[in-house]
């Protein structure tokens, strides 16, 4: 049986609501964050919502072969602690094989978000959008949303 099938709607939101929690209680414990709004950010945020498919690179591999790992192809609650994890999430990569974009490491959004010290009301820009997290973070941040503009120069990614 499926296991993502076994799990009703709410209980699918319940596991993406325990795994923010842990990726907002690892960032609190490592100091990445300081601030509650930050905290709050980062807990009402789905980074499953902006991150449906990433690339990990081959570990038996001795190249830089990458496998995708896709929401729709493994067991919702693995797929969520995949995306839950303090990792860079590599969303895509060139005809080389190289990785061109991702969604960082949420321990350094985290750290540049609090240095940023982003207020209520305030108007950002943001060069890079990339998944678009960092935008929603930084949407929820000011409190504005319409106040937040991100620019992304790869049109392929900026259209994902």
């Amino acid at each position: 049986m499926n296991t993502a099938r076994r799990f009703s709607h709410s209980t699918q939101d319940e596991l993406a609501t325990h795994q923010r929690q842990q990726l907002v209680d690892s960032l609190l414990q490592i100091g990445a964050v300081h601030s509650p709004a930050l905290e709050q950010a980062f807990l009402s945020i789905p980074r499953e919502a902006f991150v449906p498919y990433f690339y990990e690179q081959e570990t038996t591999s001795r190249t830089m072969a990458w496998k995708l790992v896709s929401a729709h192809e493994m067991p919702r609650e693995d797929y969520l602690a995949a995306v839950y994890r303090n990792a860079s999430l590599v969303t895509k990569i060139d005809e080389r094989s190289w990785p061109v974009s991702s969604s960082s490491l949420p321990s350094i959004m985290a750290t540049m978000l609090e240095a940023l010290d982003v207020q209520p009301g305030q108007r950002v820009l943001e060069i890079g959008t990339g998944s678009g997290y960092n935008a929603a973070l930084l949407a929820t941040l000011t409190d504005t949303p319409e106040q937040v503009v991100t620019i992304e120069r790869d049109a392929p990614l900026a259209a994902q």
